[in-house]
């Protein structure tokens, strides 16, 4: 999940965490989530809340985003057989309309189902083989590539 999407989540409960009075109380919290690692600093006093949110939306993210869980809601929406319908969370939903909406604005540079490409990419490289891609396997995996 980028970052500045999991700071619009945290900004509401981050602004009622501290009045005036704790104005001057920084409050730091960092961690690692999703192979990554993460730092948030706030002003006010109620960091047992704050983290406590906070953990809650990154398991929440992990739960619906991580590519490394097989259980994760994208793993299972990509495995899933086309022309049958999914039922995804409102998180998902909301991921995939922005991905879309910026595959428009970006007039396809950025292309959110780019992920056959990719992972052709990645095999092909982990090979270690000198060779070029296959020509065929990258006609396959873009023919399943296109936003539109």
């Amino acid at each position: 999940m980028p970052t500045w999407i999991l700071l619009f989540a945290l900004c509401p409960l981050l602004a009622g965490c501290g009045g005036p009075a704790e104005a001057k109380t920084l409050q730091v919290l960092f961690g690692e989530t999703m192979g990554s690692s993460f730092e948030l600093k706030w002003h006010g006093q109620d960091a047992a809340a704050v983290e406590g949110l906070l953990r809650e939306e990154l398991e929440g993210a992990d739960a619906t985003f991580s590519l490394w869980r097989t259980d994760s809601e994208i793993a299972r929406f990509n495995r899933y057989a086309r022309g049958e319908p999914f039922v995804a969370s409102e998180r998902l939903r909301e991921a995939v309309a922005l991905g879309l909406q910026l595959a428009e604005w970006s007039e396809g540079a950025f292309d959110p189902t780019c992920g056959p490409l990719t992972e052709l990419y990645r095999r092909h490289r982990e090979s270690e083989d000198d060779a070029a891609l296959d020509p065929v396997a990258w006609a396959e995996a873009l023919a399943l590539v296109g936003y539109q």
